[in-house]
């Protein structure tokens, strides 16, 4: 079966059938390495018409799939084995009487048990805990392995609430991406990625009225001892005067076992800190700052597919360094993180020529797994534009109530480029004149950056603030590379700089401007 045209890593075809809610009742077997149970998906058909919905599933055993409400088999076919996993395509319940007159919507039940090899699920031996008395689990879903631990239209265009029951041995402790009241509830929208569980030994205690800390019997005063100065709360707070209210209620702490160290995963409500940054001052746990960001650039307000992560990664960059800049208001932590932005850029370029189709903001992913890729786009060039594009468009504070504005009119949406592309030029057509500020910075000024080659030196710094300048000024001046043709409203000293930067990038022009997604 083909991949959605609307997403390249998806079977799934939202725009017939999509999944409003997902109720999971899973038995956590650490003997056996699996999970087994149940999927309750609730699902909205766009016609009375639609008979049948199409699922991604990467190694499920399915057990079988029924009505739910008349418990009547439905029939279903799992398609060859691709790169992502394969198709799940199930008959649809024909009873009209579960169909509302305007939205028609039914419910299907999937019995099933994950892989023991599955990529999502990461089990751990007791060896591999602090303790050292009980194994753990934690689940990644890793942008498209989400698949991989229930059945679900795993792509980020689609968004639903759900609620689970996670049934675990005595003595054990499960977290997820939702509120816990017995059954874990998450009534906000969120992509399936977003659906994390984590299940251990674990302790918890009382941080601050949004916040709890979970770890091992060995890190728990540790951890409470590390967030003692209320410094999660206080990122919290300075994320909310920079984006706009915080829709996740909770923003509870899990101290990861220190064999997994650094763990980036991405999900609301909980975030999972790793053990060896306990003990540290505040600086170091300023990583959270990142994961704070998420909250909005990624969780909130979702990339379609993730050909454009960019909205995710780049903004949360640039959310989380406000952050931390407003935190910790010295002028070297700025320049710190200028200075890493450049470091970052130069190793992101100066890989092989082999992924120069992935040296930009939007490349396209097809073909390939996002989680092996996706290192090599320079979401850190996505960081400096919207930096410039800050410092062209007023200001932070201008610029400051235009993230506010966008998250929330984004807010549980899942958008493109384009739309937010379109969306900053309404906000801004009163104020000023986007047309050339985006058609220097973010086109012309991120072609010579991506398809080229660097060998950055000190130097570099300088040219590239002129660089952003200069295109926004003299944008007609770079219609022809690698010298620019002669113009009288440039000065000598123009020139002098120009040349300068051509000479650091040893003479190497872009290949093709195609290259470049606008």
């Amino acid at each position: 079966m083909a991949l959605s045209p609307g997403d390249p890593h998806s079977f799934s075809r939202p725009e017939f059938a999509r999944v409003t809610n997902i109720h999971l009742e899973l038995y956590v077997d650490f003997y056996r390495t699996v999970l087994k149970g149940k999927a309750i998906l609730t699902i909205e058909k766009k016609k009375h018409s639609i008979t049948e919905i199409i699922l991604d599933n990467y190694a499920l055993v399915i057990k079988r799939v029924t009505n739910p409400v008349t418990e009547a088999f439905l029939e279903y076919s799992i398609g060859h084995q691709h790169i992502v996993g394969s198709s799940f395509t199930v008959q649809l319940p024909k009873t009209e009487e579960e169909y509302s007159d305007f939205k028609p919507t039914c419910k299907i039940q999937i019995e099933y048990e994950t892989s023991p090899d599955s990529p999502a699920l990461y089990w751990l031996t007791p060896a591999q805990t602090a303790d050292g008395t009980h194994p753990f689990l934690l689940s990644n879903n890793k942008l498209t392995f989400a698949r991989a631990v229930f059945p679900c239209q795993d792509t980020p265009s689609v968004k639903f609430s759900y609620t689970a029951t996670i049934i675990v041995p005595k003595d054990f402790t499960v977290v997820m991406s939702a509120l816990s009241q017995n059954v874990f509830k998450n009534s906000k929208q969120v992509a399936s990625y977003a659906v994390i569980i984590a299940v251990g030994s674990l302790q918890k205690k009382h941080l601050s009225i949004r916040s709890n800390v979970f770890a091992e019997k060995k890190f728990i005063n540790e951890a409470v001892y590390t967030f003692r100065t209320g410094v999660i709360e206080k990122m919290l707070e300075t994320a909310e005067d920079l984006c706009g209210s915080y829709f996740w209620d909770r923003y509870d702490i899990c101290v990861l076992p220190p064999c997994l160290g650094h763990f980036e995963i991405e999900c609301p409500c909980i975030t999972f800190f790793s053990s060896n940054l306990l003990y540290g001052d505040d600086c170091s746990i300023s990583s959270l700052a990142l994961n704070i960001a998420q909250s909005w650039a990624g969780h909130l307000v979702t990339c379609t597919n993730y050909n454009h992560f960019w909205l995710h990664k780049s903004f949360s960059m640039f959310v989380g360094r406000k952050i931390i800049c407003k935190i910790w208001t010295l002028n070297e932590t700025q320049l710190f993180y200028k200075k890493l932005s450049y470091l970052d850029l130069n190793r992101m370029i100066d890989i092989s020529s082999e992924t120069n189709s992935l040296k930009n903001l939007v490349p396209d992913l097809t073909g390939l797994l996002p989680i092996n890729f996706i290192r090599h786009v320079p979401y850190e060039l996505g960081c400096m534009f919207l930096d410039n594009l800050e410092t062209n468009l007023g200001g932070s504070l201008i610029f400051e109530e235009f993230l506010k504005s966008y998250f929330y009119n984004f807010a549980y949406k899942s958008i493109k480029t384009d739309d937010w592309k379109e969306y900053l030029n309404k906000y801004f057509a009163k104020i000023i004149d986007l047309k050339l500020i985006m058609e220097n910075i973010f086109r012309r000024f991120l072609w010579l950056l991506l398809c080229i080659k660097v060998h950055w030196h000190e130097k570099i710094l300088d040219a590239l603030d002129f660089v952003v300048q200069f295109c926004s000024s003299h944008y007609a001046c770079w219609d022809v590379l690698p010298h620019p043709p002669y113009s009288p409203v440039l000065a000598p000293s123009d020139f002098h700089l120009f040349r300068s930067l051509q000479n650091s990038l040893n003479g190497k022009t872009c290949a093709s401007e195609d290259l470049i997604k606008q």
